[in-house]
C-alpha cells in the first residue's frame, strides 16, 4: 500500500518560520505589482521562492 503524503506538513517542514514569511511577503508584492490578478497564489509563491532562492535569503 502507497504512503500518503501530507503536502502541508512537508511544505511546513522545509522551511523555517522566517523563510516561510520571506516567501510569503515577495509573493504579496509579485501579486501587488501584477495587478492583484484572481487565482495567481500559487504561481506568486513559486516566483517569491525561486527568485529567493537565487538570492539566497533562503535554502
Amino acid at each position: 500500500m502507497a504512503k500518503k503524503i501530507d503536502k502541508k506538513k512537508e511544505s511546513a517542514e522545509k522551511y523555517s518560520k522566517d523563510e516561510i514569511a520571506k516567501i510569503c511577503e515577495r509573493a504579496y508584492f509579485i501579486w501587488l505589482n501584477k495587478s492583484k490578478p484572481a487565482n495567481s497564489a500559487l504561481s506568486d509563491w513559486l516566483q517569491a521562492e525561486t527568485e529567493l532562492k537565487k538570492e539566497r535569503k533562503i535554502k
